[in-house]
């Protein structure tokens, strides 16, 4: 299995670039975020420490980064439950081959109805813990694959499941929610959409750890390897001060560079 691979090697191999020492952990720029410091990983894998693997000087880069992303990206925009989009562009669906019906029509019409019964009352209770967050997660995915299910000629991948439900929490992200609670539970739990881009920047922040090459959003083939990927992510985020939504910012910026760190 490909993510008890990445496991095994991530825990026996010793690589000469990695940061000796433990990486201090900062707290003081987490801006509008709260971290639980009781995180525990879920499932079965158990996560070796990744604090001497942490490239400091992409730490840095990524903390320096945070107070430009809550100014220009969280909670931005006032709630409408309409959009043209619903947070994938044209680009994303390119991946989308051998579908009998437009990939891009039937996310939207999906994303619409979510977004039409979306209670400020259901989407508080779904974001005040993790254990809500990612029980409320599933029941997207769920829906979104029987949506698949009853209209396409075949069914929707793992990797393209998750991908769609975490652009469409992302974009939640933008919006401001009362109580403001609703976007703070958001930035704690929400996952990274899994990409080729996601994939390289985490494993550059762990100096290359993971024995990756040219990894992609293919490569996310099982529930497995998608549960031991946002593990990494959300490990690494804890150590650094940060969580999972911010990275995914952090390596999709909305201009070309972000607020560089001085190394």
């Amino acid at each position: 299995m490909f993510s008890r691979y990445l496991l095994r090697e991530f825990a026996k191999l010793n690589f000469a670039r990695a940061i000796a020492g433990q990486w201090p952990k900062n707290r003081q720029c987490r801006a509008r975020v709260v971290i639980r410091n009781q995180f525990q990983p879920q499932g079965h894998i158990r996560m070796p420490s990744i604090d001497p693997y942490i490239n400091r000087g992409e730490a840095k880069r990524f903390l320096a980064s945070i107070p430009w992303i809550n100014s220009e990206s969280i909670a931005q925009s006032k709630w409408n439950a309409d959009h043209s989009t619903y947070g994938v562009g044209a680009n994303t669906f390119r991946a989308f081959t051998g579908y009998q019906n437009k990939p891009s029509v039937q996310y939207r019409a999906w994303a619409r109805n979510q977004s039409k019964s979306l209670s400020g009352e259901a989407l508080l209770k779904a974001t005040s813990s993790r254990q809500d967050f990612d029980a409320w997660h599933q029941e997207l995915a769920q829906s979104l694959r029987r949506t698949w299910q009853r209209t396409q000629s075949k069914p929707l991948s793992v990797p393209h499941k998750y991908k769609l439900v975490d652009l469409y929490v992302k974009w939640l992200t933008r919006h401001a929610f009362t109580p403001p609670s609703v976007t703070e539970g958001l930035l704690n739990h929400a996952h990274c959409a899994l990409d080729s881009r996601i994939l390289n920047t985490i494993n550059k922040c762990l100096s290359s750890a993971l024995p990756l090459n040219a990894a992609s959003m293919g490569h996310i083939a099982t529930e497995e390897t998608y549960a031991f990927c946002q593990q990494v992510i959300r490990q690494y985020c804890l150590a650094i001060g940060g969580t999972p939504i911010l990275f995914d910012y952090y390596a999709w910026p909305l201009r070309p560079k972000l607020a560089p760190a001085k190394d």
